[in-house]
């Protein structure tokens, strides 16, 4: 995997971003009910104080992380009943993203503060329901900083951090593929191409 920059034009960065922007937890939160082009949507309560993030999809569950972090998710298989999963038993710690390889779901988790935060991994073989530390993950101190974004893409783990990039092919075997003075990106895989 090589990352290039951008190129600048007349001295600015310019991407194309498509953005397709659904308010799924709001005070209503709203689930598809078909996914025709006209789209019908109905509200879903989900849990009063829940400010869910993102939702990530695999083997039947839809997982949603905490917005202000916290060390619960939300999973449902319906998108109707949701359920609230504890990732990790330390109450100090943060779920920082959660995705899912075809067989297994990987979460990777915040510890800490500040110069003393740490990453642990946690992965789930039944849905989500459940999570157990991945054991012997070798993540440089560097990678010990807060998330930017986590997925699987392409056959290998992806995490975005303040400090960079990193892949993995097991989850547990981290390589940095930083390029400088870029971090903390949000990442997005489609099509065979990671951006």
């Amino acid at each position: 995997m090589v990352w290039r920059p951008v190129p600048k034009i007349n001295g600015l960065k310019k991407v194309k971003v498509i953005l397709c922007l659904l308010p799924l937890f709001c005070q209503e939160p709203l689930q598809a009910t078909n996914f025709d082009p006209s789209l019908t949507f109905a509200p879903r309560w989900v849990d009063s104080g829940w400010g869910g993030r993102g939702i990530s999809y695999g083997g039947g569950s839809y997982v949603s992380l905490q917005l202000s972090g916290s060390r619960s998710i939300m999973v449902t298989q319906d998108g109707v009943n949701w359920s609230t999963v504890y990732v990790s038993a330390d109450s100090s710690h943060r779920v920082g993203g959660c995705a899912y390889d075809g067989t297994r779901w990987l979460s990777v988790v915040m510890g800490g503060v500040g110069p003393l935060s740490y990453l642990l991994f946690y992965q789930s073989l039944d849905g989500a329901m459940s999570w157990q530390a991945v054991e012997g993950v070798s993540t440089p101190s560097t990678l010990m900083t807060h998330t930017g974004d986590f997925l699987y893409a392409g056959g290998s783990w992806v995490l975005s951090s303040s400090a960079g990039i990193w892949t993995s092919s097991d989850g547990v075997n981290w390589t940095d593929r930083s390029v400088p003075g870029v971090g903390g990106l949000s990442l997005g895989y489609g099509n065979g191409v990671l951006v």
